[in-house]
């Protein structure tokens, strides 16, 4: 029960005891690496990010093979580390790829590079249909509330299941002042 606890904890914004209820269900499944990935994502939302990397590499340890990429991408990004972050994107294999990059892009001194990238996913029809969050997450960066909030509203029609990060998601909730974002939360029930 902890491990859906924690997750049901974390999508409705009480992330400390998310991790707390993660940290529970780690100690009762010590040998399941699914546990430790979700224990990172969770870990990075509340800016631990050595401890995040730590988790991720108990994860891969358990389940060797396993590539927690995209995580290492968000720590690159949380630390604001464009250089690797792109890296880390740059070696995804597609369709991945260019939507890692798209966001990794967002951080860069590369304006016209991160414009290009993140031009590329929204042209490419799938990603504005499957993952408009991903979308939602490269206008965060680049401190676009309008069209983040309008990301946001195309991920809730959707249905993306991404949705759930909102309430611990660094990226996004550096809006969560903004009265668009408040609104948005009421109107799905947050």
């Amino acid at each position: 029960p902890h491990g859906g606890l924690s997750r049901a904890l974390a999508a409705s914004g009480h992330l400390h005891e998310a991790l707390e209820e993660r940290e529970r269900f780690m100690a009762f499944e010590p040998l399941q690496a699914a546990g430790y990935f979700l224990h990172a994502d969770l870990l990075i939302a509340a800016g631990q990010l050595d401890e995040a990397e730590n988790s991720l590499r108990s994860g891969e340890e358990l389940m060797p093979g396993a590539s927690p990429a995209y995580q290492r991408i968000y720590i690159a990004i949380v630390r604001n580390d464009a250089r690797t972050a792109r890296e880390l994107a740059s070696r995804q294999s597609p369709p991945w790829r260019d939507m890692n990059l798209a966001v990794a892009a967002q951080i860069g001194p590369d304006h016209a590079a991160a414009n290009a990238a993140l031009a590329k996913v929204i042209n490419d029809k799938t990603w504005a249909k499957t993952t408009p969050y991903l979308i939602a997450q490269a206008y965060a960066l680049r401190s676009d509330a309008a069209q983040t909030m309008a990301w946001l509203e195309r991920t809730w029609a959707a249905r993306d299941p991404n949705i759930h990060r909102l309430l611990y998601d660094p990226l996004i909730l550096r809006f969560r002042n903004d009265p668009r974002f408040i609104a948005f939360c009421k109107k799905i029930g947050l």
